[in-house]
């Protein structure tokens, strides 16, 4: 337990203090497995899924994935074996927290603590270099009271030239997706 503890306070130090951020690492130094898989793997295992985008990675040369709704960072970690940088962005500081602590030992990808639609507007600014590399959205970060996709499909299609996008589960309830 000690070095929980321990693993506890360093994670502590690279996330603003907060119940919610507490939570989060609490949760992930817990390692329960329905915690790190709570849909059974990346993209909700769906395995069709998973080799189609694989396919639209190797076969359009993306340099980029970015990704809106880390939640726990499943998709997010299998996004990063393909070597290439990888932004995500959550909003909710739990999951960031979770996220974070996860995926610290990849050094291919980065986190933001914000919601989507701000996150964007912040990367278009700060770093217009990557407007015209070829990218990966995958946009989910779509909930019941909060549909960010008109604003998110602006900002990706007036500012990046070259740009897939994949949706996930578009609108509250169930879980429909749709491949743009």
């Amino acid at each position: 337990m000690d070095s929980r503890l321990g693993r506890l306070r360093a994670l502590m130090r690279t996330v603003p203090f907060t119940s919610q951020s507490f939570l989060g690492l609490t949760d992930y130094l817990l390692k329960d497995h329905r915690k790190f898989y709570p849909w059974g793997f990346a993209m909700n295992g769906q395995t069709s899924r998973l080799e189609a985008t694989r396919q639209i990675i190797h076969m359009l040369n993306i340099e980029h994935i970015v990704e809106t709704g880390t939640f726990r960072g499943t998709t997010t970690e299998w996004f990063s074996q393909f070597g290439i940088p990888v932004e995500s962005v959550e909003a909710n500081e739990r999951y960031f927290a979770f996220s974070l602590a996860r995926l610290s030992r990849f050094k291919n990808v980065e986190l933001a603590l914000n919601s989507s639609v701000p996150f964007l507007k912040e990367r278009i600014a700060a770093r217009p270099e990557l407007r015209n590399l070829p990218h990966l959205f995958y946009l989910d970060a779509h909930w019941q009271n909060y549909l960010p996709l008109r604003e998110e499909l602006q900002l990706i299609f007036n500012c990046y030239t070259n740009a897939v996008v994949l949706i996930d589960r578009f609108y509250g309830g169930r879980r429909p997706w749709l491949w743009i």
